[in-house]
């Protein structure tokens, strides 16, 4: 088997990495074992929290941590590692030809900016997200932090990745001579079309969320319980967080509502061929939505809200329906009529996956954003 030629070094940044759950950690994942396969030499900078190698073998990359302090999460909630600059020096030693940084308010990718002038070599930040609806003082932090750090981390990169137009809005807006171009997030190949559920079962509405603020799923209960959806189906919440004892309470013992804490890799498969309808109901914008894509590929039509990047994979009324955020109506009424009329459920289901949401596609759009920035060999 002849071996594939050598396209260069890659250094992958981000704030948090395998294992630790995320979107930014999902989509770090896939594209570092998609490059490796493709014979990108890729070494990841990252954060190691209490338990984690320095140094270790992952998805045939080189994954480097550096120490790392989750106060902000652990107290405020805000998932920003404190990272030591000795990430700066470990950047530096990967020699890459080019360097990926995920995010742009993260100390990660203010070292990646650095390394990048350091080395002088091609920047790309692939930007996941628009703002995040912070309570006060916070959501002023996060404006005070937008327009400063990641002003600078964006208007350091030769290129701005965003994974839908509603974040490349969002990036214009604080970062107006950003060169950007939006690549949508891929899913992996497993979740596969299933046939719709058959037989006298009750239906089943599934969402997957943090139990977090914002994730919408205080506005999914009240829609439920208001719309009596419970009369015909059951409500599946998979996923955990520290606002779930409050949601708990707020279901108010509706034994249609289960919550099922969090769902195992190995069964994400199963958890989306269980249910009819699938929903994700953030309440701020949503960057993408990948777990919308991934029900979308499991031929499940998907009920998202606008605005956000979920609004740019569901076509409304045709593999889904899209309603405004933190309209609970409207959520009720969407549900009640998808759950009520089995032939345009059925008719969804099977237009779900018709759009080529594969990771292959997405790892190749970003090859041609990496092509394209990187500098001759000798410049």
């Amino acid at each position: 088997m002849t071996a594939r030629p050598r396209r260069g070094r890659l250094l992958l940044t981000s704030h948090y990495f395998h294992p630790h759950v995320g979107g930014i950690e999902t989509v770090l994942k896939a594209h570092a074992e998609g490059l490796v396969r493709r014979g990108w030499d890729v070494t990841i900078c990252t954060s190691r929290l209490r338990g984690d190698e320095r140094t270790e073998a992952h998805v045939g990359a080189t994954v480097r941590r550096t120490r790392a302090w989750n106060v902000l999460e652990r107290s405020v909630r805000v998932p920003v590692p404190l990272v030591s600059p000795t990430q700066l020096l470990a950047m530096r030693e990967a020699r890459p030809e080019v360097i990926v940084a995920h995010g742009h308010t993260y100390l990660s990718s203010v070292y990646a900016a650095l390394a990048a002038r350091l080395l002088r070599v091609p920047l790309v930040v692939v930007q996941h997200s628009p703002w995040v609806e912070y309570p006060f003082p916070l959501d002023v932090v996060e404006r005070i932090a937008d327009r400063s750090i990641g002003r600078f981390v964006l208007h350091s990169a030769t290129e701005v990745v965003v994974v839908s137009g509603f974040t490349g809005a969002f990036v214009a807006e604080i970062a107006p001579r950003a060169a950007l171009q939006v690549v949508y997030s891929g899913v992996d190949a497993r979740y596969r079309p299933t046939p719709p559920r058959e037989g006298p079962q009750r239906l089943r509405v599934a969402t997957l969320r943090r139990l977090v603020p914002r994730q919408g799923v205080d506005v999914l209960i009240d829609a439920w319980r208001s719309a009596r959806c419970g009369d015909v189906a059951d409500l599946s919440i998979g996923g955990d967080g520290p606002e779930r004892d409050a949601l708990v309470a707020r279901a108010g013992g509706d034994p249609s509502i289960g919550f099922l804490g969090r769902v195992p890799d190995a069964e994400m498969e199963s958890f989306y061929s269980a249910c009819d309808v699938f929903v994700l109901p953030t309440s701020s914008g949503e960057g993408f939505g990948l777990v919308a894509a991934e029900a979308l590929a499991s031929g499940r039509p998907v009920i998202a809200t606008r605005p956000g990047g979920p609004s740019e994979l569901v076509r409304d009324g045709v593999d889904g329906l899209l309603v405004d955020a933190s309209d609970s109506a409207g959520l009720g009424a969407a549900l009640r009529s998808l759950l009520e009329d089995e032939p345009r459920r059925v008719a969804m289901s099977s237009r779900a996956a018709e759009r080529d949401l594969s990771w292959t596609r997405a790892i190749d759009e970003i090859e041609r954003v990496l092509d394209a920035v990187r500098r001759p060999a000798g410049d």
